[in-house]
């Protein structure tokens, strides 16, 4: 089972990056020490927009600097080539970081620097003492269960890890909420909204969030960041037109959304990788049964970038509507006018291109294609 511990440590560190105002260049020094270290790579990795950028250096006695050019303020970490389970995250700004740590115990370094670096870190103790824990006791159970699998004991663990993370992310949230709260003055507050409010249906809390926050911090990096996203998700918002788009089928043919004329339109983005679409596909398939002759159609808009792999996929799960893609994945043009940063994820159409709703899941969509083609007197 892939470990579960990652989903929140990957949100805190990898954030989408919108087009933003480039804050002026400076500069990040970090240094420290690693008692136990002995003639051994040590790897530094900080984010950059959307890219994560590494450097590396030899330690003979454990000391360490790096330096170099920051666009801008953002996450930050350590971790060792003898052991890439160990990391140490911190917060880098134009202030001087230094890290004083023990090789065995990397994560618990202390780190001396900037405040957002400690309260960043303190958010994150919270989420490991109160969500992470319980995850990983799941893990455990999971890597002992290998010796003598059983169906049963499988459904219980499945479900109890269901559980678990939909608490994770409600706990997290709240902890999020809290913390923005009470810092509106630091630059961590925007970052911290930015990686968990940036993926829709989250996204509709980010105007309060934005709201609380002090006018250098809405000028900052991820405060500009917010601000971008909120105006492309006005673009794409109920009653706004779609964004025409034309794209291949499977067989090379170009297909315009605007050639689908006069009917509802499911514009569904997915991928034959991605659980989550595959999971509701049933569904998707059942509503377009049902209304497909009261006037329902479907463009499913792949962001797959193997042909083969497509083309599977929409054989294996029946799926009888329009196909198009440019097998670019998350490169793909189509992305940025619809603000997708996640699959699935849908927008209904009316009859006149306008959009309607969003990420219609399971009976949802069943309820509003009822109410939109088959009203009841």
């Amino acid at each position: 089972m892939k470990n579960s511990l990652t989903l929140v440590g990957l949100m805190l560190l990898s954030i989408s990056a919108a087009s933003a105002q480039k804050a002026p260049a400076s500069a990040y020094t970090v240094k420290g020490e690693i008692k136990g270290l002995k003639n051994e790579k040590i790897y530094f990795n900080h984010t950059k927009g959307e890219e994560s950028v590494r450097d590396s250096a030899i330690s003979a006695d454990g000391t360490f600097s790096f330096k170099g050019p920051l666009d801008h303020e953002g996450t930050a970490s350590i971790s060792l080539a003898s052991d890439r389970n160990q990391f140490l995250p911190f917060f880098l700004t134009p202030k001087p970081v230094t890290i004083k740590a023990v090789k065995d115990s990397l994560g618990q370094a202390l780190v001396d620097g900037s405040e957002e670096t400690r309260l960043w870190r303190q958010h994150r103790r919270e989420l490991e003492t109160e969500v992470f824990t319980k995850l990983n006791a799941i893990d455990k159970k999971y890597a002992a269960m290998k010796a003598k699998p059983t169906d049963k004991l499988s459904d219980s663990l499945a479900k109890q890890q269901s559980a678990a993370i939909r608490y994770q992310f409600s706990r997290a949230d709240s902890l999020t909420r809290v913390f923005i709260s009470a810092h509106p003055n630091s630059v961590v507050s925007p970052f911290l909204a930015m990686s968990y409010y940036s993926v829709e249906p989250e996204t509709d809390k980010l105007p309060a969030i934005y709201a609380q926050l002090s006018p250098a911090v809405k000028n900052s990096y991820y405060g500009q960041q917010m601000q971008q996203l909120m105006t492309d998700l006005e673009k794409v918002g109920i009653g706004r037109p779609a964004p025409a788009f034309t794209l291949a089928d499977t067989t090379g043919k170009a297909v315009s959304l605007s050639s689908i004329k006069g009917k509802y339109v499911l514009v569904d983005f997915w991928a034959s990788w991605c659980g989550p679409c595959r999971k509701e596909n049933p569904n998707v398939v059942s509503a377009y049964q049902k209304f497909h002759d009261k006037g329902f159609e479907i463009i499913g808009v792949s962001l797959d970038t193997k042909k083969n792999l497509w083309e599977k996929a929409i054989q294996a799960d029946n799926l009888s509507w329009y196909h198009v893609s440019d097998l670019k994945g998350w490169k793909s043009d189509v992305l940025n006018p619809y603000v997708i940063k996640a699959v699935p994820t849908s927008y209904l159409l009316d009859q006149n291109g306008k959009i309607v709703a969003k990420n219609l899941r399971g009976e949802q969509l069943h309820k509003k294609l009822a109410e939109l083609l088959d009203p009841k007197p």
